[in-house]
């Protein structure tokens, strides 16, 4: 059974290390996520130290040995508990822009019958997630597919959808599983009976941690990339279909409209 939450929307942070900001995380929970309930899953062993903002704003779930999908992993079955209607799936080094509005996404999302729905992204490895283009301030545009930043499950199945791709049965690796690959899977598991996922370009994140830093710094990159070929293989026998490229399938909304201008590049300082 589940158990009522204290609000009907989460933010899940995942996942703070020992190179966290953990200020800027704290300020973009202060400034855009007011009445949110927060999880916070870290792979740092000394996160349970800190006294800041961070640590009395969000229930802190520590597992030193998990990697990044097992720790999201880790959460499913307290998130499951609660009576959440939505859930942010955001990363510990996203900026958003001192106008961002998370109420607009929720609102676009269910506008539109969306199971996921992401900002723009600057510096997003995927180009098509950054959008340079003028747009107007309601327009969605339909993906096949959505890098992960900060991604809002819209809807409760949308989210338990994605949550069960990460179920040990996909890779049977119940603390190694990296991370990538699930957003490109999605889709063809989870859109047709979720709605489907959308970017809106009217609002605006950045991605300020250092590219490659999964490769470079964790030396992770061979595993992930296996763990993201064997994933991509469970959704094929499943579905029947391949895992999906990130490809703009649609646009719908007010695209040209007296707020429209030319997207401006959102500071990591923000």
């Amino acid at each position: 059974s589940s158990t009522p939450a204290a609000s009907d929307s989460l933010v899940l942070v995942a996942a703070l290390g020992p190179s966290t900001n953990r200020s800027r995380v704290g300020a973009q929970l202060l400034r855009h996520f007011a009445g949110w309930d927060c999880i916070a899953v870290s792979f740092d062993a000394n996160s349970a130290t800190h006294a800041d903002y961070l640590a009395s704003r969000c229930a802190l779930r520590v597992h030193a040995a998990l990697k990044w999908a097992s720790l999201v992993n880790a959460t499913r079955a307290e998130i499951a508990r609660a009576d959440y209607a939505r859930v942010m799936l955001l990363l510990d080094d996203v900026v958003f822009a001192r106008d961002f509005n998370v109420s607009r996404l929720v609102a676009l999302g269910a506008r539109h019958g969306l199971g996921v729905v992401s900002p723009r992204i600057d510096h997003a490895t995927v180009p098509v997630m950054r959008y340079h283009r003028r747009a107007g301030a309601d327009e969605v545009v339909r993906m096949s597919a959505l890098e992960t930043y900060a991604t809002l499950f819209a809807t409760r199945a949308s989210w338990n959808c994605f949550a069960s791709l990460l179920d040990d049965a996909a890779l049977h690796d119940a603390a190694n599983a990296v991370g990538w690959g699930y957003d490109r899977c999605y889709g063809p598991v989870c859109d047709a009976a979720t709605g489907g996922q959308a970017l809106v370009p009217g609002e605006a994140a950045a991605h300020c941690g250092q590219r490659g830093g999964l490769v470079h710094r964790y030396h992770l990159g061979a595993l992930a990339n296996a763990q993201k070929d064997r994933l991509s293989a469970w959704v094929r026998k499943r579905t029947g279909r391949p895992c999906a490229t990130y490809n703009i399938l649609s646009r719908a909304g007010a695209r040209w409209s007296a707020e429209n201008r030319t997207a401006h590049i959102v500071p990591c300082h923000s």
